[in-house]
């Protein structure tokens, strides 16, 4: 402060975001500019105490923050940001190979608290927008800041924390049984399983699907789909979700001689 040399502070925002400021005590500073910051102290300053202040800030260095990428994206995780320059929304999801190919562009979002303790805020994403529109580091290209969190939705609209496939197994009167896989976005039912194994053969009793699941107590249960519900009536509703490691089972018709 040019008025009175005695207000003076060099050292490290606090994990709260302050600084410590004579007659002011704890005064929060992060996520500021340096202009920000001049105007908000000077104003706070002369509310009462100075007829007039005028305060210089220098940002000396940054710390190493992060950001943290969620959802439809190869490698989600924590990203670390640069102690010299910034880093953008077209940095960031280069650092984790891109979105998948389930991912739901126009929805993304970030999540950002400016203050501790207090709610994020949703800052909507349309990455489709961006990528068309945006060079890396240009005006269009989206400025991150610590502890932000981008989300990328799936086409189902669930945000998962793993790019992990589901696996589950399909024996009986299908082509190709086997073991079938479900990327991270995908919709994941009975019918959609049974497709990925080549559909039905000729020989299937379509209207006694069995589906065996292992619940966390490993209790095990079993239902029954009618599959030809969904395939001759479009009754959707009654396909079945299912989770990795299920089992499906298609038993043969018997036939009457």
């Amino acid at each position: 402060m040019v008025e009175d040399p005695n207000i003076v502070f060099e050292g490290l925002i606090s994990a709260s975001g302050t600084i410590p400021v004579p007659f002011l005590g704890e005064f929060f500073l992060a996520r500021m500019t340096a202009a920000d910051a001049e105007t908000a102290l000077s104003k706070a300053l002369t509310n009462g105490f100075y007829q007039k202040s005028t305060i210089s800030v220098t940002l000396v260095t940054k710390g190493q923050g992060k950001i943290f990428v969620y959802g439809a994206v190869r490698r989600p995780g924590v990203i670390l940001m640069p102690t010299v320059g910034d880093l953008t929304i077209i940095q960031a999801l280069s650092y984790v190979d891109g979105l998948t190919n389930w991912a739901s562009p126009e929805d993304a979002y970030i999540l950002r608290r400016n203050r501790p303790g207090q709610p994020p805020q949703k800052i909507p994403l349309n990455l489709s927008q961006i990528f068309t529109s945006a060079m890396p580091l240009s005006d269009a290209d989206i400025i991150l800041q610590n502890d932000d969190v981008v989300c990328v939705p799936g086409l189902s609209g669930a945000l998962f924390f793993s790019s992990d496939t589901c696996e589950v197994m399909v024996v009986g009167e299908v082509r190709t049984p086997g073991i079938v896989s479900f990327a991270p976005g995908e919709q994941r039912t009975v019918m959609r399983a049974i497709f990925k194994a080549g559909g039905f053969d000729k020989f299937a009793k379509q209207n006694k699907v069995r589906v065996i699941q292992y619940a966390k107590d490993k209790k095990r249960t079993e239902q029954i789909l009618d599959a030809t519900k969904i395939m001759d009536k479009g009754d959707l509703d009654s396909d079945i979700e299912i989770k990795p490691g299920d089992m499906i089972i298609v038993p043969q018709s018997t036939f009457k001689m």
